[in-house]
């Protein structure tokens, strides 16, 4: 009979790896009996901005470039998911309510746990920063709004590598 071999095609499919692709991301499905293939190691980048359209646009790129990302919607949170998680560098706004990034990157850099984290502070033009300010704070470095997003990955990949190759130095 047809139908008993179009049952067994059917149980065959569900069982196979099934590549489900989400906002960003890719994964097995859920039945599949192949769950063990999903990325490990992967950065973790901290994306910290009140505006919610820039997180998810900051997010999705850098989840396509092959990055971990966390997400917060201030500086509050930012120290929260920091404290949750491991984080290899903190993508955050410069002006945000509650705690500003600024504010944001002189608590991290204050507490031992959380001060070699690279900071990397996106700011709208027009509010610069000294140099001063910048090393205080612990910010590595200031990209203007608006920014490419390519450029933006290609920043993010050279100041992972740069920690990296300080790492295994030391």
């Amino acid at each position: 009979s047809s139908s008993g071999s179009n049952r067994s095609r059917f149980n065959h499919w569900r069982r196979s790896p099934i590549l489900v692709r989400g906002p960003g991301q890719t994964c097995l499905h859920p039945g599949s009996l192949m769950n063990d293939h999903q990325p490990k190691n992967l950065p973790v980048i901290l994306v910290v901005d009140d505006e919610a359209h820039i997180v998810r646009v900051v997010a999705f790129k850098l989840r396509a470039a092959g990055f971990e990302v966390l997400e917060a919607g201030n500086g509050e949170e930012a120290l929260d998911r920091v404290a949750e998680r491991t984080v290899d560098l903190v993508l955050t706004d410069r002006q945000m309510p509650l705690l500003d990034g600024l504010g944001l990157a002189r608590r991290l850099a204050e507490e031992s746990k959380t001060a070699s984290i690279p900071v990397v502070m996106l700011t709208a033009r027009g509010f610069r920063l000294t140099p001063e300010e910048l090393t205080e704070a612990g910010v590595c470095e200031m990209i203007d709004k608006p920014f490419s997003p390519r450029v933006l990955v290609e920043r993010i990949r050279a100041i992972l590598g740069r920690d990296e190759q300080r790492s295994r130095a030391a």
